[in-house]
């Protein structure tokens, strides 16, 4: 009676060992902590725009040639633009 359950199971996959590992590993203190810093503040990011109007305290101060500048400035750091020497 003992071996019929035994005798009617199917070999274990290397997907299923696969999943079955991921989701037993060990992670240290750290990355738990990481991990829960990311999903908490994921959906909090607040835009460039936002911190400009909000929190900036010198933004609303220039000129709009300085806001000009300081925009394009942005764009060409955030696309890898720039001087490259």
């Amino acid at each position: 009676m003992v071996n019929k359950h035994w005798d009617e199971a199917a070999d274990i996959t290397e997907a299923v060992l696969s999943t079955i590992e991921n989701h037993c590993r060990e992670y240290s203190p750290y990355q738990v902590y990481l991990k829960s810093m990311y999903d908490y503040f994921k959906n909090r990011e607040q835009t460039v725009s936002d911190w400009e109007k909000d929190d900036s305290k010198i933004f609303k101060e220039l000129s709009q040639y300085q806001r000009d500048g300081y925009n394009t400035l942005l764009r060409s750091g955030g696309d890898g633009g720039g001087d490259k020497r």
